[in-house]
């Protein structure tokens, strides 16, 4: 778990996050058109 700002406001995540300078790890996201996208997408 790590503590983070969301604003003012302190925050908990599950899980940890990635070290700073690390490659981000593999994540799908939905758009606004329900269309789901996954980071492997964007490489390059």
């Amino acid at each position: 778990m790590a503590q983070i700002k969301l604003g003012s406001n302190d925050a908990n995540t599950i899980g940890n996050l990635p070290a700073v300078g690390s490659p981000a790890p593999e994540f799908v996201f939905t758009t606004v058109d329900m269309k789901d996208v996954r980071l492997s997408e964007y490489r390059g």
